[in-house]
């Protein structure tokens, strides 16, 4: 190593142009990925933006603080599948460096568990600052744990004016679109989410379902929200949601425009039925006409 001196006062260690030093992190970009699902079949890792406001109480993160320095981080409601798949993660990621990345040492020092509440300064420096996430408390019992760990989603719809609420299995954002009416059952919060162009029958029907199903839950609440307002509660429980654009119903799109100048939901006149009867006739007419 070279000294850069001031007079006669030592500095720092400089490295010289040109060398960077085992595992070093200048210019390297922190990453942090996300670990979610129920069981071990079914958990997941998607990287996201390497931010505390994607951290949720519910999951496990494996935070790549420089090449070869992680933070595996767990909410307190995180299970030990997501916990364990967590630090599969992380020396999975560090046996994939190349040997000029890797970091000769104790192993301790390479990976570093964080519980949620114990953050150091460093694990808030690599995520680039203490911000607000989605925080959940621990619940009474072990089953709403699991559904608040493991949220629930169901499409509904109206069929001969009978609510059906259809389960999702494995969801993505994708599968929200602006036609649709969702529910998200977290157990402590039931969600409503409401695409733009959903119609206010379905919407209703739904809230009333929500309320159903929260109102012999202790201290849970139904909240309505609109496409485009999701608060981080509700998009914690989908993987990969900042990158994902919402599908556009082209049927539903077709619907709006048709309300818009009037054309569904209005109320026909007789005698605009009779109008139309006795222009479907004409037409009748003529094409028997030309046949003759």
């Amino acid at each position: 190593m070279l000294y850069s001196e001031i007079g006669e006062e030592k500095k720092a260690p400089v490295a010289p142009a040109g060398h960077r030093p085992r595992g070093s992190s200048v210019g390297f970009q922190g990453k942090m990925f996300h670990i979610r699902g129920a069981t071990a079949t079914l958990t997941r890792t998607h990287q996201v933006p390497c931010r505390a406001k994607f951290l949720n109480s519910t999951d496990a993160f494996v935070v790549q603080a420089s090449p070869s320095r992680f933070f595996i981080w767990y909410g307190t409601l995180c299970n030990e599948v997501k916990r364990k798949r967590a630090t599969r993660t992380a020396v999975h990621i560090y046996a994939n460096l190349t040997d000029k990345e890797k970091q000769v040492g104790n192993p301790e020092e390479i990976f570093k568990t964080v519980k949620e509440g114990e953050e150091t300064e460093d694990f808030w420096r690599a995520v680039g600052g203490k911000d607000k996430y989605a925080r959940f408390e621990m619940q009474e019992t072990e089953a709403a744990n699991q559904r608040l760990s493991n949220p629930k989603l169901f499409q509904t719809r109206l069929l001969f004016h009978h609510l059906r609420a259809r389960p999702v299995v494995e969801y993505t954002p994708s599968d929200l679109h602006n036609g649709g009416v969702f529910l998200l059952d977290m157990h402590c919060i039931v969600f409503v989410w409401v695409g733009d162009l959903a119609s206010q029958r379905l919407v209703e029907a739904t809230k009333r379902l929500a309320d159903e199903v929260a109102k012999d839950r202790k201290d849970a609440k139904t909240i309505v929200i609109q496409d485009g307002s999701e608060p981080a509660e509700f998009t914690q429980a989908f993987l990969g949601w900042h990158e994902v654009k919402r599908f556009i119903d082209p049927y539903a799109t077709r619907e709006q425009k048709l309300r818009d100048i009037g054309v569904v939901g209005r109320v026909i006149s007789k005698a605009e039925l009779d109008a139309e009867k006795k222009e479907m006739e004409e037409k009748l007419k003529r094409k028997d006409a030309l046949k003759q």
